[in-house]
């Protein structure tokens, strides 16, 4: 049938079938890109990750290697120093004997906020906190309660702690003697 045809409309059906395959091409091409771009990337991502995962972990080991500056030697001394102010012997720490000490005895409505502990050059503990009291009887309550506590050296409050009559913010520090270990 096609030699039936005239010339230039068997040119025109050939060009036509060039295109359609041109196109078919095109079209499983650019799927086929789309496929692998679709397929693979979440691996390559991932892959990468791992990578990035490695490089920071051989850097964390390569750190771990080198030794402290002076600097940071330091501050480890000052960290474990402040550690061991917390812990007054092998048997006695010092929340167990003292904090507890000074939380058992707080008066209804009296708030605590900050504590503070320190170790002083003579080897004392000192205790420092903020507080709130609804009133001056309430606080005077609590500072003759903490004077009762054992081991208590001595208590400062300042006295504009008590200016106000009521919901009084006060800050009070205490020292404490070293505590005998226990037996």
């Amino acid at each position: 049938m096609s030699n039936l045809l005239p010339l230039h409309i068997k040119k025109e059906l050939k060009n036509e079938r060039k295109i359609r395959l041109w196109s078919a091409g095109l079209l499983y091409l650019t799927g086929s890109v789309f496929a692998i771009i679709v397929l693979l990337f979440p691996s390559y991502f991932l892959t990468r990750a791992e990578l990035e995962s490695e490089q920071h972990r051989a850097e964390v080991l390569r750190r771990e290697d080198k030794p402290l500056t002076e600097a940071e030697r330091a501050n480890i001394t000052e960290l474990n120093s402040r550690i061991a102010t917390l812990i007054i012997n092998e048997k006695v720490s010092f929340s167990d004997d003292i904090v507890d000490r000074v939380l058992a005895v707080i008066p209804r409505d009296v708030t605590l906020r900050l504590l503070n502990i320190d170790e002083t050059k003579e080897g004392d503990i000192k205790v420092s906190f903020e507080g709130t009291s609804p009133t001056r009887e309430k606080l005077l309550e609590y500072t003759d309660k903490l004077k009762g506590i054992k081991y208590v050296k001595s208590i400062d409050i300042p006295v504009s702690n008590y200016v106000k009559g009521t919901n009084l913010e006060f800050t009070l520090s205490m020292r404490f003697e070293k505590i005998p270990p226990k037996k």
